[in-house]
């Protein structure tokens, strides 16, 4: 491994999942969300709901 891919980044990390088919949340009172799309932040799910 080179040493720049090594490297540290200093801003934020993100990270955008879109076209999701069939989305669950692991709720058994509601366990299929009406969502297509995950936004994560730094390892944190920071979003989810329909992409535009």
């Amino acid at each position: 491994m080179t040493e720049a891919a090594s490297s540290k980044s200093t801003g934020p990390h993100r990270l955008v999942i879109r076209n999701i088919g069939l989305l669950l949340s692991g709720d058994h009172e509601r366990p299929i969300l009406d969502a297509d799309t995950v936004v994560a932040a730094d390892g944190r799910i920071v979003s989810v709901g329909r992409g535009k």
